[in-house]
């Protein structure tokens, strides 16, 4: 209006993955040291990208213009085979249009995609996650006037960017001493994760929503516009449940013609049984709007899909370095006796006598190990050199 000012603000989020090279140090060995090793699991990350581009039109009752239009992606399935993943995705594009009379009207069109995505070294059924992400979108619509239609183009292009988990067997050192010299072990700790299955929730929910307004008297709903949903998991009463919120702008025309706009939002909370604590988690809402019951209250309802993507934590512990430290006193006695623990296996024994488990196995070749405890083990020296025998 003359005189008046308009402005205009937003809120803008950012999620970032930094990726990167990791060197994994390990202990491999050293004079007079005894080292224990053992088989452990690394996952290696991979992560590819694809764009798609593509058109999609319809025909709808005539409409003037298009006032504003927003667009919602959500991934709905990814099957992984030889050197490339298949993903479909579903992308929901939603646009509010000026009808004739300067009626306000919103509509709602679901665009399936699908993509191959390239990855090197890909074998069949490995755990992958996927995403997409709306690069751009432009709705442009042409009027027919003599049938009375108008016809709705929609354009868009999408990145799905696909990370795959690639599993690599090594061999860690996880203990070591010394039979000589007192050291002390420098531990390391590789955590990651891996992908497990994923799975698409599809829900219908309803229920009594908030509406930001003073006072809805005298209003006539035309539309509810670009509802949006923020999600995650959480510990519910019920177990293990999918929470969150859908937000919205509900228009409507006042007592006076002119349209207003009122915030919608409906909480919910959904039961979820999935693998995995933790989870990537991305939702969309489709044909969200509201109606009023017979006794004058207003319910919300859509129908909600959630495309949940649990992962597991891999922890690996491992000894990277050592430091030696004083040499061990010599025992002066020409005898000991040692005396095991039940179930002491031939690492710990041979840790506890400070001899090598090749040189314990060598002198004692009737022992069976796990120990019962029952055994006597004697250690003699001679000029004051150790020997085991």
């Amino acid at each position: 209006r003359e005189g008046g000012q308009v402005i205009a603000s937003c809120i803008i989020e950012g999620k970032f993955a930094v990726l990167g090279e990791r060197v994994l140090r390990c202990l491999t060995g050293g004079e007079g040291l005894c080292v224990k090793r053992t088989q452990a699991r690394v996952y290696a990350l991979q992560v590819a990208t694809a764009t798609v581009e593509g058109e999609d039109e319809f025909e709808c009752d005539f409409v003037k213009d298009i006032l504003l239009h927003g667009e919602t992606a959500i991934v709905t399935d990814v099957r992984a085979g030889y050197s490339q993943t298949d993903v479909t995705a579903e992308l929901c594009m939603r646009f509010c249009a000026l009808r004739e009379g300067d009626a306000v009207s919103s509509y709602e069109r679901l665009v399936p995609i699908r993509a191959q995505v390239t990855v090197d070294a890909l074998t069949e059924n490995s755990p992958c996650l996927a995403s997409v992400r709306v690069l751009s979108a432009h709705v442009s619509v042409a009027t027919d006037e003599e049938r009375n239609v108008s016809k709705i183009v929609l354009s868009y292009s999408v990145e799905i960017t696909v990370c795959v988990y690639e599993k690599t067997e090594c061999e860690i050192a996880c203990d070591a001493f010394s039979c000589e010299a007192e050291i002390a072990l420098k531990t390391e700790k590789e955590i990651g994760r891996v992908a497990m299955n994923a799975k698409t929730l599809v829900e219908r929910i309803h229920g009594t929503p908030m509406l930001l307004a003073e006072n809805m008297e005298g209003k006539t709903l035309l539309s509810v516009v670009f509802p949006k949903v923020a999600a995650s998991l959480a510990q519910g009463e019920r177990g293990r449940e999918l929470q969150g919120t859908v937000e919205a702008k509900a228009l409507y025309k006042n007592a006076d013609g002119g349209v207003e706009g009122v915030d919608v939002t409906l909480p919910f909370a959904l039961p979820v049984e999935i693998d995995g604590k933790t989870a990537d988690v991305s939702c969309a809402v489709y044909g969200f709007g509201l109606r009023v019951r017979a006794s004058g209250e207003i319910e919300a309802e859509g129908t909600l899909k959630a495309r949940i993507s649990p992962y597991a934590k891999e922890e690996t512990e491992y000894i990277s370095d050592c430091v030696q430290g004083e040499e061990k006193p010599k025992k002066m006695c020409a005898v000991s006796v040692y005396l095991p623990c039940a179930g002491d296996d031939l690492w710990t024994t041979a840790k506890r006598l400070s001899v090598s488990p090749e040189g314990l196995t060598e002198a004692n070749p009737e022992l069976t190990f796990p120990l019962k405890g029952e055994e006597r083990m004697l250690i003699y020296r001679q000029k004051m050199e150790n020997s085991q025998k």
